[in-house]
């Protein structure tokens, strides 16, 4: 069964097994990518798993399925960055989210940016610079942490959230220069 194309063994799945709870086979979709990608972002769901109608079965990942997950964007405020000392350069910056009066911390993150544009923004970070965090709760952070004002806000994209209240796979976007930083996202 391995060798004949995926619709073929769709179909044959569908006429010989019985679709029973706990099993339930997915709904086949075909040509409405973007329209299913609009459901799932409306049903706020992980992503599709695309695959070729003729493709044969291959064991693992190959390039005859795509997974397209669902990219989030949240609004953030900068309020530090970790520095590497080594090479004189931004690590990562340190975010944070209001909740009530108070700034919660969400993630740090380092992915982005590019070598030119981590240099504009640690001069632009170096006139915000303040020698205590602005965090209700000051978070634990390894290495060499610098605070800053909270006066910079910044768009994120980010998988989801943690558990424990933090951002998943977060990659800068871009600095909100048209958003005040208290008119961010909220907890």
């Amino acid at each position: 069964m391995t060798i004949l194309p995926l619709a073929v063994r769709g179909e044959l799945l569908q006429e010989g097994l019985r679709w029973e709870a706990p099993f339930v086979r997915s709904p086949v979709t075909q040509g409405t990518g973007g329209q299913l990608y609009h459901a799932v972002l409306e049903q706020t769901l992980a992503g599709i798993v695309a695959k070729r109608s003729q493709s044969r079965y291959i064991e693992g990942r190959s390039k005859e399925w795509l997974k397209i997950k669902r990219i989030r964007e949240i609004d953030c405020i900068v309020c530090g960055f970790t520095f590497d000392v080594v090479r004189s350069r931004l690590r990562a910056l340190i975010l944070g989210l209001y909740h009530g009066n108070h700034l919660v911390h969400v993630c740090q993150v380092g992915s982005g940016l590019s070598s030119g544009e981590w240099v504009d923004l640690r001069i632009r970070l170096e006139g915000l610079e303040r020698l205590y965090s602005p965090f209700a709760l000051s978070p634990s952070i390894p290495g060499i942490v610098r605070w800053v004002s909270p006066a910079l806000a910044c768009r994120i994209q980010y998988r989801g959230w943690t558990i424990d209240k933090k951002l998943r796979q977060p990659v800068f976007r871009e600095l909100r220069y048209d958003k005040p930083p208290k008119s961010a996202a909220r907890m």
